[in-house]
């Protein structure tokens, strides 16, 4: 598939500045509430950009929008009743809240909001279950106290609780590759990181010190957030280079993305389980992230 380069550079290079940005920011002890404003600037300024690029764009009449519309979004010929019972036996939002019906302009609202809610609330106990299975107990509330599998938080927070928490992202850029949306596809892996980076991080953050003051970091939190920054940092830099170099994403560029994510995960084990020759990689890490915020 082809996927427009400029989409590339413009979504990319700005989760690699906010990623540098984050290193900057948070290098020291002590986090403060204008951190996270910063960093929801940032995403203020990113998404301004957004939508001035977006009314700058080819502009089409409302006709040839309604034409692509109904190619993107045929009809279900099926009975709205029959519709709304396969949508909930299938979890399929649109059908359960469109009854078989296209997408309109009266209606993309209320499915835009169910759905949202719906992934809200989906992610929120996909990460209580996280939290759960990587305790050597936890309590449910009206059921009791059970055996969790005492896993490390490290490897729960990283691993488990990410992709419990990206499932939707995934979804998304499925359905959009398999509308031929490749662009958007594409767009929406690095605008979520953008997003987690920027606004997911720095609101918390910002009403957290607003309220209860700044907040000391443990060293050893310093220490491996550290590391785990710049490798992420190191690695959007990769995947930047595998998505921008060459006209064309294939199998070959997949199986790169899923190496090294598979490398990733092989890192957080080895951290988690004190591997000698991870925590090498992690002190190398570290004094990359000191350099480049000019912190000792």
């Amino acid at each position: 598939i082809k996927v427009s380069q400029k989409v590339i550079l413009r979504d990319g290079i700005a989760l690699i500045g906010a990623e540098i940005i984050l290193i900057i920011l948070i290098s020291g002890d002590i986090l403060y509430w204008w951190h996270g404003l910063i960093l929801m600037l940032m995403y203020g300024v990113y998404l301004s950009y957004m939508l001035w690029s977006m009314t700058k764009g080819e502009k089409i009449s409302a006709e040839e929008f309604h034409e692509q519309s109904d190619q993107l979004y045929e009809p279900k010929e099926e009975k709205r009743h029959h519709a709304v019972i396969k949508g909930g036996m299938t979890i399929d939002l649109e059908r359960m809240v469109l009854g078989g019906n296209k997408i309109t302009d009266a209606n993309a609202w209320p499915l835009l909001i169910i759905s949202t809610l719906t992934i809200a609330l989906s992610c929120y106990f996909l990460v209580l279950a996280c939290e759960w299975i990587g305790s050597e107990s936890y309590y449910v509330p009206y059921l009791g106290t059970f055996e969790g599998l005492g896993i490390p938080i490290l490897f729960v927070a990283l691993i488990i609780a990410s992709m419990a928490s990206s499932i939707p992202d995934t979804i998304i850029s499925m359905k959009d590759a398999q509308k031929g949306n490749y662009d958007d596809a594409v767009s929406n892996a690095f605008g979520s990181n953008m997003f987690d980076v920027c606004f997911a991080l720095g609101f918390p953050l910002f009403l957290y010190g607003i309220i209860n003051g700044p907040i000391q970091m443990d060293q050893s939190i310093i220490e491996l957030s550290a590391e785990l920054r710049m490798l992420l940092l190191l690695m959007t830099l990769v995947v930047f280079g595998i998505f921008f170099f060459g006209k064309y994403l294939g199998k070959m560029k997949a199986y790169l993305l899923l190496a090294f994510y598979a490398f990733f995960v092989v890192y957080v084990v080895g951290r988690s389980t004190g591997n000698e020759v991870i925590a090498a990689i992690g002190s190398v890490l570290r004094d990359m992230v000191y350099m480049l915020s000019f912190t000792q």
